[in-house]
């Protein structure tokens, strides 16, 4: 119940926060820790559909299927950091895996890469910001190109990201109340009334500074176990 109030009051105060989106509110650290891959500007290019070269990606099938555990885990993990772009090739490595074990991690693969699109969406976004917080020039090339994207927030994410790595101020590029305006039309034509409330701009940055004031030496304090679930609720 708690848990649900917070959630509920947590979408609305950042709903107001000059126009940001959900997602900005999560840690990449925390994203792509669970995602068991490291942060840095290859594994992130890679995780925008960057394809890995064929021989690696049939390599690393093969490992799928290896007597060490740790070696199938972290063929897995690579497999799954090089994005939707390579399941075809992993369809083609299904049809003779190296054994059996191979088959099942093959499978397991191919179910985490495909049918989810947002989460597919949602782990490119993160992979932008992710670029950005590296601010390493050598993240440039790989950002230039999503400020033309047409998939939602993209541009806005990798404008961002650009500006973290130049040491810029990040500037919209559409006045958010104009954005508004054309929302509107995005709208049923059937609706009769139409209301929107925007909050100020209030300062919160991402679930610590939302949950600060309830965090505390009182009896029920906000754990880390509560933020992480939030987050993974999220």
């Amino acid at each position: 119940m708690g848990m649900s109030f917070i959630s509920l009051a947590m979408a609305f105060l950042i709903g107001g926060s000059s126009g940001a989106d959900l997602l900005r509110f999560i840690s990449s650290q925390n994203y792509w820790a669970a995602q068991k891959v490291e942060i840095t500007v290859d594994n992130m290019a890679t995780a925008l559909g960057k394809p890995g070269e064929a021989k690696e990606i049939a390599d690393l099938a093969s490992k799928l299927g290896d007597r060490e555990h740790k070696v199938r885990v972290e063929a897995h993990a690579k497999l799954v950091a090089m994005g939707p772009a390579i399941i075809a090739q992993l369809n083609k490595a299904m049809e003779s895996p190296a054994n059996e074990e191979a088959r099942l991690q093959l499978k397991e693969v191919l179910a985490e890469l495909s049918g989810k699109g947002q989460a597919a969406a949602v782990r490119r976004l993160m992979a932008i910001r992710a670029l950005g917080e590296l601010k390493d020039a050598k993240a440039v090339p790989t950002l230039k190109p999503l400020l033309e994207s047409k998939a939602l927030f993209e541009a806005e994410y990798a404008a961002r990201a650009i500006a973290a790595v130049e040491g810029k101020e990040y500037r919209p590029a559409v006045d958010p109340a104009k954005a508004v305006r054309e929302d509107v039309w995005l709208l049923p034509k059937n609706c009769g009334v139409v209301a929107q409330a925007t909050l100020p701009d209030l300062g919160i940055k991402g679930l610590d500074d939302l949950l600060a004031p309830l965090k505390g030496d009182k009896p029920g304090p906000i754990t880390k176990e509560m933020v992480d679930g939030m987050a993974s609720q999220m």
